[in-house]
Parts: structure tokens; C-alpha cells; sequence
């Protein structure tokens, strides 16, 4: 595998002082996970210390750890410390993201993000290389996190973006940097925060606020407040605009769908040319999931019958669909 972090590098952009010269291939935040040549990020949370779990780290393989405060646990490990891991983490997010030569794509919305991020690592799979975060890692840790693991060789980059209250998304925004943002929908998933609907679409629409204006936003056209999210794209002068969704006048329109051979045949416009292609029978909401990667597709010129085929191939991520009897 190829280095990613090594001792060096830390010292300059994050004042990281080392004990022994270390390289890593990967980066891990829990040393349950942690895999050979990882670098394990030692990180001080409500309930745990990540300091604790130093010698499990080490013995699950890790390379070096980035630690805030010496223990017994470091003796004889390669480690940087720095004052606060956190924070070294967003410098480090912040490197990968200049040095990477990858298309970002950010996606956020009250529902669907993480089946839509899976959707397209499904789909962008069949043509070019593509990372994407973990599970559900779209918040303050798990977009540095997530960042900070993008491999050299990655064309395509696709994170899911999180929040819980305004302002959060514009200071993940400004950390990723997308080319491209979609919003799968804007529902009543925070409403103790934000109290309203439309102000969960204004929180939800910071996303655009770091696109350039060659940029682009895919955005369901069937949801909540979806022209409050276009005329916002508009005013910050974002040219590229996609919508999607079964509205009459989306630019990505679902028409039908039946169910064949345990798939279901779907049928939509892409910009008034008629396009088909199977999924799984999985319901209605992923094969409208669907439709974003569709659109993204078209915006960056990717070969759309690949990534159609693709689509045949997606299977369920763990915990989402399940059926409960």
C-alpha cells in the first residue's frame, strides 16, 4: 500500500513533534479498527480516551500514533504529539484536500445521504477509481477523518456532509471544497435546532457556499423549499444547476418503473433523452437516490451506460433496508 502520512509531514503542518521517524498507510480513529501500518489518532471524546487504547492499537498493527498527552501506553511506540488531535486532524483534512488531484462531490441532506454516497460508489466504480467515507462519517471528526484518508490514486471523492445545527455545514463546506454538491431532501429530522423546515433548507443550502462558479448543484426537485436551494445556487452565480426527481420539469425526470425478475426496469428523461436501467427491487427512495448520480454523471461527462450498468449491481450497505418481522 502506499504511504499516506509520515512523521515529517505532520511536523510541518501541524507543529506534530515526533520521537522515532514513522510512515503510515491508513488512518484510524478507533483501535478496534485499526489495521497494519495505520497511524492511530489518540482522541479524547465524552465517555473514552483514546489514549487508553494505545497498546491495542499497536498490537492491531498500527505504525505510529498522534497523541496530545504521554503515557505509560507510548514507551518504545513511534508517536507525534501535537496539543490537540482534533485539530491536527482538520490541518491534516486540509493538506489532503490540496494535494489530491480528485473531484470532489459533497452530499448532504436530511435523508438519503449515506444510501445516495453508496449509490455512487456503486455506480462511479465502473469507470473510474472512487473514495468514498465509511458508513455514516459526515460529522466535525468523521469528515476530517475521512479526508485524511483519501488515497493518491483516487479520481473521484464522495463525502457525505452532517450537521445539527447552522453553521456546521458551512465549516465542512469550506474543509472539502466540493466541485459538485447534491441535497437529497430537506425533512423534519432537525427541528429542535432549527425549529422549521425552511430553516432546515437554509442550513442544508451552506453546502453551496464554498462550490465554485463552475461548480455544480444536483438537488431533488420533488423536496421541500427545492426553489429556495435553486435561487440561493443563483445568486452565488453557480452555473451549473441540475434537478431531479419525478416533477414534470426536473432535468433528471423519473417516469416509471416495474418490477421484473426480482429488479425493478426503470425507466426516466436525462434532459428530454429517454434512458432505462435496472436496480434492485429495494424501493422507490433509492432508485430516486438514483437519479443524482445521473445527473452528476452528465455534468462530469462520464460514460452513462457504465455507470447505468453499475447501477444493476447495487446491493443494500449494512443496516439500511433491512426488513424487521
Amino acid at each position: 500500500m502506499n504511504i499516506i502520512w509520515d512523521s515529517n509531514t505532520l511536523k510541518k503542518i501541524a507543529n506534530a513533534d515526533f520521537n522515532i521517524k514513522w510512515e503510515a498507510t491508513g488512518l484510524e480513529i478507533d483501535s478496534r479498527n485499526v489495521k497494519k501500518g495505520d497511524l492511530f489518532c489518540a482522541i479524547k471524546g465524552k465517555n473514552f480516551d483514546g489514549h487508553d487504547f494505545i497498546s491495542g492499537a499497536i498490537k492491531n498493527g498500527a505504525s505510529a500514533c498522534l497523541i496530545s498527552k504521554e503515557n505509560h501506553q507510548v514507551l518504545n511506540v513511534a508517536y507525534s504529539k501535537v496539543r490537540n488531535v482534533p485539530e491536527a486532524l482538520v490541518a491534516m483534512a486540509r493538506d489532503a484536500r490540496k494535494r489530491s488531484n480528485a473531484k470532489f462531490i459533497a452530499i448532504t441532506g436530511s435523508v438519503g445521504k449515506t444510501g445516495t454516497k453508496e449509490i455512487f460508489k456503486t455506480g462511479l466504480s465502473k469507470v473510474t477509481n472512487v473514495f468514498v467515507n465509511e458508513r455514516s462519517f459526515n460529522n466535525h471528526l468523521g469528515v476530517p477523518l475521512s479526508l485524511s484518508r483519501i488515497p493518491y490514486s483516487a479520481k473521484f471523492c464522495v463525502l457525505e456532509i452532517g450537521m445539527n445545527k447552522r453553521g456546521e455545514i458551512n465549516k465542512l463546506s469550506k474543509l472539502v471544497k466540493p466541485e459538485l454538491a447534491v441535497i437529497t431532501a430537506v425533512e423534519k429530522s432537525h427541528l429542535q435546532g432549527l425549529k422549521n423546515l425552511k430553516n432546515i433548507a437554509i442550513a442544508k443550502s451552506e453546502i453551496l457556499d464554498f462550490i465554485p462558479k463552475e461548480g455544480c448543484i444536483v438537488f431533488n426537485k420533488d423536496t421541500n423549499f427545492s426553489e429556495l436551494i435553486n435561487d440561493k445556487a443563483n445568486r452565488l452565480s453557480i452555473k451549473n444547476r441540475i434537478s431531479y426527481g419525478k416533477e414534470s420539469t426536473a432535468n433528471i425526470k423519473l417516469i416509471n418503473y416495474k418490477f421484473n425478475n426480482n429488479y425493478y426496469v426503470i425507466h426516466a428523461e436525462c434532459f428530454g433523452k429517454k434512458i432505462l436501467w435496472k436496480m434492485p427491487a429495494i424501493g422507490e427512495h433509492w432508485i430516486l437516490n438514483s437519479l443524482a448520480l445521473i445527473g452528476t454523471s452528465v455534468h462530469f461527462g462520464l460514460d452513462l451506460d457504465k455507470i447505468l450498468e453499475g447501477l444493476s449491481l447495487f446491493n443494500l450497505p449494512s443496516g439500511r433496508g433491512n426488513k424487521i418481522k
